[in-house]
């Protein structure tokens, strides 16, 4: 990470310049159109005008247009999805219909709820009483037991640019759209609709982010306008940029030191992680506890075709997942495996072929950047069939995580990754191939 501090731009700016992986994020959906910067699974930086849409679809093909994603207007008509991520409840209309979605099923169907919370490893769709009775009018309604998937589509001005916008892990909106393709667009009416008003047009506190030439990033903020910013994110070599929120949201911390203090509390921040390279580990031991590269696995992750959400690390290039919630989510088929622990030897012991008893808390997990930092070699001895596995393993958060490839591969079952959708599969009718 390369950052400069309080460089001398319009109002004596704090501007931040970076290149890397955002180690936390705000909400990835929205139900209008903006301006968004956005992070590919293949590490390139994007900023356009996006008209997102968002819809449940449930496995026969039927959809519900969703109007918002941890957000809400209340009104009838409308269907809402909430996520653990929010991490609040909500209130909601006591005449609405909750649906609570875990692992891709319906698990509930409610109503007459004052406030609704996501769980780990679930989803809420809340629909008003006008929506519901709409679909079931036309015999088109969740019903308890679906298999139903949260879906989404980024579109951006530019059609050249979709499939990039195609492999976005994340991505944030707030606006106007600034520069586009290295020319100021901030008074653009069609790209920037809605930032029309007299109260945008004037100097104010803003807060703006640049996509330079070579795909680093340019943070800052300054008391300006759209314009000066716009102008100002040119000179310092962007091609496309943005602005962030403004006015008593803004906010910028980097090196040890805060740039602009915020005048609220604020929900909703990017952050940015400097991270070193781990020590080469020999074939017999687990790399040194000094600085590993770890970070939330962004991928999603189809289970015999069923999304799942897991609790999954990237560490050093590798998937690492938690043992249990693998032999939770294979259980009852026929590459099924159970794990316990073995007093006499101080191991974990596999034994393929025997179903898995749950012991509570499985696939309730979040993968989190502030547990990601916890990471450390773990010393766990593993048995499958009583032969010794020769693995590595990794406690985040009190719990030992191990390599995706590892366990499928002890246990031959069929992994893969579809690089356009950013999509873990694990498929236990097919043989592992490494």
């Amino acid at each position: 990470m390369r950052t400069t501090t309080r460089a001398r731009l319009g109002v004596s700016p704090a501007i931040a310049q970076m290149r890397g992986t955002p180690s936390s994020t705000t909400e990835r959906y929205s139900d209008r159109e903006g301006a968004y910067p956005g992070y590919t699974s293949d590490g390139k930086w994007l900023i356009d005008s996006i008209r997102l849409r968002t819809w449940l679809q449930r496995d026969d093909g039927r959809e519900y247009a969703v109007w918002g994603i941890n957000s809400s207007d209340g009104a009838a008509d409308t269907i809402y999805v909430y996520t653990p991520e929010l991490g609040l409840p909500v209130s909601v209309s006591a005449d609405s219909i909750v649906f609570t979605i875990r692992n891709g099923t319906v698990e509930r169907k409610e109503s007459g709820l004052s406030q609704v919370v996501a769980q780990p490893g679930s989803i809420v769709a809340v629909f008003g009483p006008y929506a519901y009775e709409n679909g079931a009018r036309w015999g088109n309604q969740l019903e308890v037991g679906m298999k139903v998937s949260l879906l989404s589509k980024l579109t951006p001005s530019r059609p050249e640019k979709e499939a990039d916008w195609d492999k976005v892990a994340f991505c944030v909106t707030v606006g106007p759209f600034l520069l586009r393709d290295g020319v100021d667009v901030s008074g653009d009416t069609a790209l920037n609709s809605d930032f029309q008003s007299e109260s945008n047009r004037g100097s104010a506190q803003r807060t703006f982010i640049g996509i330079t030439g070579d795909n680093g990033l340019v943070i800052g903020e300054a008391t300006t306008t759209f314009a000066d910013a716009a102008a100002t994110l040119k000179a310092r070599g962007c091609v496309d940029a943005m602005a962030l929120d403004g006015g008593a949201s803004s906010f910028l911390y980097a090196n040890g030191s805060t740039l602009q203090g915020a005048g609220r509390q604020l929900n909703n921040v990017i952050a940015f992680m400097a991270v070193g390279q781990a020590a080469v580990a020999s074939p017999t031991a687990p790399p040194s506890q000094g600085n590993l590269n770890v970070a939330p696995t962004v991928s999603s992750v189809l289970v015999n075709g069923r999304v799942i959400s897991f609790e999954a690390y990237i560490i050093e290039g590798s998937n690492y997942f938690r043992l249990r919630d693998l032999a939770y989510a294979v259980n009852g088929t026929d590459k099924q495996f159970s794990v316990g622990f073995d007093n006499a030897t101080q191991a974990i012991a596999l034994t393929s072929g025997m179903p898995y008893t749950p012991t509570g808390g499985e696939l309730e997990g979040v993968a989190t950047a502030a547990r990601a930092a916890t990471a450390r070699p773990s010393p766990s001895v593993i048995y499958k069939d009583g032969v010794a596995l020769n693995l590595t393993v990794y406690n985040i958060g009190g719990s030992n995580f191990f390599r995706l490839r590892d366990i499928m591969s002890a246990f031959d079952i069929g992994v893969g990754f579809d690089n356009a959708t950013n999509t873990l599969t694990i498929d236990t009718s097919k043989p592992y191939t490494g």
